[in-house]
């Protein structure tokens, strides 16, 4: 598959590859603004039209479940985005915005939102697979990393836009009415990015069948793929906990919009300095010395520069992993490659949705999402080979056993869930006969 897209690619020469530059970060900009203005205020959204708890997490937690089945249904079977990319890629990206910009009309029933809510989802994973699938089809490592950074470092700037503009029309519109007008209009903004790529050059991709790469390449994108899921959960436990826990330390409301503001910061700082292997091992270990610190700094001024820090740090660590994904492009093919990214991200959405389903306490999600970025750090530093501080073979060594416990766990979950459901289902039968024999017991008794 790799060939096609290289060759394909590689003879339109460098004017080409500036204007393919040029359009996909063009289309990071408008869509960045449109990514957060709709994940932004979505939540949000739920909580001002007296949706409990409860109810949130189960509409973000159905979400995430749901995306992350469809990202395994993509990884093996990856000929449903491949072929003519082209009308596939424009096609989601439109529906796409259409389903986010609907989002507000589907908010009077939390079970109708859990569906709207989880097709937005689905077709943004279809989405961020066929972009990233794009992006690492490029045959120049260099060019592959250039771009993700400045997508990156774009869309952070246009979140700084976005936060002025949610601020703005939800301060002159306080009802539902400033939620509508912000979706339109980022729905609006976002369709802007769908006809930039009207122009871009995606050539026609066949898939060969699923490849069989080495076991060290297994081994490191298995060890990368759980590494960027601990990361992503420990990133919504504290996207969940971090504003409660500033409202019991009795931070002013603005300080909320200021944590967004400096994160922006953050996010653009960090796409442009931590484009290494070895800064993004420093990235990572930053990040989760942060984490650590946030439930002990009782001084909410000083949230804002950890809020810095912290989406500086994360940016690092995943860029990190699309490097990764991207240098073995040839042995899993873009496709997949790009749907374990997307993978990992709902992965982490789901577990951080039942960490707050389960516990309450901000400070405790805080403190469990150290614990998470503790874990993924010391997969960079022992499992990793670019980033690790030990040998390289040592560190495919603990690749290979990490690869073979996962492998182990997994088996026993799918075995162990399926003797359940076996068990259920025969506990259920024999209650059913029961009740059966005691009807006509008591249907004899009454005849008699």
């Amino acid at each position: 598959m790799v060939g096609h897209i290289t060759g394909a690619i590689g003879a339109r020469g460098l004017s080409d590859w500036r204007h393919e530059r040029v359009i996909l970060v063009a289309e990071a900009l408008f869509g960045g603004f449109y990514v957060t203005v709709t994940r932004s205020l979505f939540i949000v959204m739920l909580s001002y039209n007296d949706f409990t708890l409860s109810e949130i997490s189960i509409v973000v937690f159905f979400s995430a479940v749901t995306g992350a089945f469809l990202s395994y249904v993509l990884y093996n079977r990856p000929n449903l985005i491949s072929g003519r990319m082209k009308p596939k890629l424009l096609g989601v990206h439109f529906a796409e915005r259409i389903f986010w910009m609907s989002l507000p009309f589907m908010i009077w029933d939390w079970r109708l939102t859990s569906l709207a809510y989880a097709a937005a989802v689905c077709v943004s994973v279809v989405v961020g697979t066929l972009i990233n699938s794009v992006i690492m089809s490029i045959p120049n490592e260099g060019r592959t990393k250039y771009i993700f950074s400045r997508r990156s470092a774009v869309s952070s700037a246009s979140a700084l836009l976005a936060g002025f503009f949610m601020s703005a029309v939800l301060a002159i519109f306080p009802s539902i009415d400033g939620y509508f007008i912000a979706y339109l209009s980022a729905g609006f903004t976002g369709l802007t990015s769908t006809a930039l790529l009207i122009f871009l050059n995606v050539p026609e991709v066949q898939v060969p069948e699923k490849p069989r790469p080495k076991l060290d390449i297994e081994a490191e994108t298995t060890t990368t793929f759980l590494f960027l899921s601990i990361m992503f959960t420990g990133g919504g436990l504290i996207g969940i906990a971090w504003i409660p826990y500033l409202k019991y330390l009795g931070a002013p409301s603005y300080l909320a919009g200021l944590l967004s503001f400096f994160g922006s910061l953050g996010g653009i700082l960090g796409s442009y300095l931590l484009t290494t292997y070895g800064r993004h091992r420093v990235a990572v270990l930053l990040n989760t010395a942060i984490t650590f610190l946030i439930p002990f700094i009782a001084m909410p001024q000083f949230h804002p520069v950890l809020s810095f820090l912290m989406s500086a740090s994360f940016v690092g660590a995943n860029l990190m992993a699309l490097s990764i994904y991207s240098s073995y492009v040839k042995e899993l093919g873009a496709s997949r490659a790009s749907v374990m990214i997307s993978a990992a991200t709902l992965i982490g959405t789901a577990m951080a949705s039942i960490a707050g389903m389960l516990l309450r306490s901000p400070l405790l999600l805080l403190i469990l999402a150290g614990a998470f970025k503790a874990v993924a750090a010391l997969l960079v530093i022992i499992a990793i080979p670019e980033t690790t501080l030990l040998s390289k073979p040592m560190a495919l060594g603990y690749a290979r056993l990490i690869r073979s416990i996962s492998i182990f766990s997994y088996t026993l979950m799918m075995e162990t869930s399926r003797q359940a459901i076996v068990l259920l289902i025969r506990i259920v039968a024999m209650a059913v006969i029961v009740m059966l024999m005691y009807l006509i017991y008591k249907l004899a008794f009454l005849l008699c």
